[in-house]
């Protein structure tokens, strides 16, 4: 189970304006901050999005910081079921390289037990139905060896114009070897709410999910 909370800003006093070399350096300096996930020896797949299906236009800049916490439960027929936790805290910057298609950064940390690790990803988001359904695909790294890609399809449903949507996602994770090479096929979904007074300047995105190993009874709740 993850459930997670972020905030969505649109750079340059809340508009989405055309980047400029001093946005771009603040962009960088907020990428030292991040997040990952690690349980129980295997990079543990991310649920939440911390985003909705709109997409956020040519040479346009969105950034949202996050904090998720995340619960790993296992059951098997020859072990008692158990659980482990950790928390999440990071960033992600999205770039618009068209007005159908983004290229997104997220950096994330992980505080577990006594472990701190840092895992980034990088993907881009292709409009299907503007600011309705979007395909994301990231690829996730640990320690630049590729460990996992998330096809994920956004959905967004607005509820109040502007300032109240619904943001469902299914996904498929897919292990690429690496740190990650038992895990095999995952599948999962999330739900979420952007709550503002207008979204088209700023977003508070809590959001909830969960992940499934469809070769054994796991349960990564986000």
């Amino acid at each position: 189970m993850e459930t997670g909370t972020g905030y969505s800003l649109l750079m340059n006093g809340g508009q989405r304006q055309p980047v400029t070399q001093k946005g771009m350096e603040i962009v960088a300096a907020k990428l030292l901050m991040g997040v990952v996930l690690w349980s129980l020896t295997r990079c543990t797949p991310f649920v939440c999005d911390m985003q909705s299906a709109s997409l956020v236009g040519k040479k346009k800049i969105e950034v949202t910081p996050g904090v998720t916490s995340i619960q790993f439960a296992r059951e098997r027929k020859t072990e008692q079921p158990s659980q482990t936790s950790g928390q999440l805290k990071g960033i992600q910057i999205g770039y618009g390289l068209s007005d159908k298609i983004d290229l997104r950064l997220r950096v994330e940390q992980l505080q577990y037990r006594n472990t701190s690790m840092i895992l980034f990803s990088i993907g881009p988001k292709f409009m299907l139905m503007k600011d309705r359904i979007a395909l994301y695909v990231p690829i996730w790294f640990l320690d630049f060896v590729p460990a996992q890609t998330q096809p994920t399809l956004l959905f967004t449903i607005p509820i109040v114009k502007n300032k109240i949507e619904i943001n469902p996602a299914i996904k498929n994770i897919i292990s690429l070897g690496g740190y990650d090479p038992t895990t095999g096929m995952l599948v999962g979904w999330k739900v979420g709410l952007g709550i503002s007074k207008d979204l088209s300047k700023w977003a508070i995105r809590p959001e909830y999910g969960r992940v499934y190993n469809v070769n054994e009874k796991s349960k990564y709740k986000k």
